[in-house]
C-alpha cells in the first residue's frame, strides 16, 4: 500500500509541474477598422469640455478652445 501511494504521489506531482510551465501569450493587433467617425463628443456634465475626431487624429478641447499641440494621431488596438 506504500509503494501504491508513493507512486500515485510522484505521478501526481510530476504531472502537476509539467502542466504548469505553460506561459500565457498576450497578443495585440492593430484592429481592420483604423478609425473613429469624425466629429465632436461633449463631455456631459460640462458641454464646453469634449473631444474632436479628424481622420486619425484627436484633440481634447476646454472651453470649446484647443491648440496644436493637444492634437494628437491614435491607433485603434483589439483589445479583450
Amino acid at each position: 500500500m506504500k509503494k501504491l501511494t508513493i507512486k500515485f504521489t510522484l505521478l501526481t506531482t510530476i504531472f502537476l509541474l509539467a502542466s504548469c510551465e505553460e506561459k500565457v501569450q498576450k497578443i495585440s493587433k492593430l484592429s481592420s477598422n483604423q478609425s473613429l467617425g469624425n466629429g465632436e463628443w461633449l463631455d456631459s456634465s460640462d458641454t464646453l469640455n469634449g473631444i474632436s475626431i479628424r481622420g486619425n487624429r484627436i484633440a481634447f478641447f476646454k472651453n470649446m478652445e484647443f491648440s496644436g499641440d493637444q492634437v494628437r494621431e491614435y491607433y485603434i488596438i483589439d483589445s479583450i
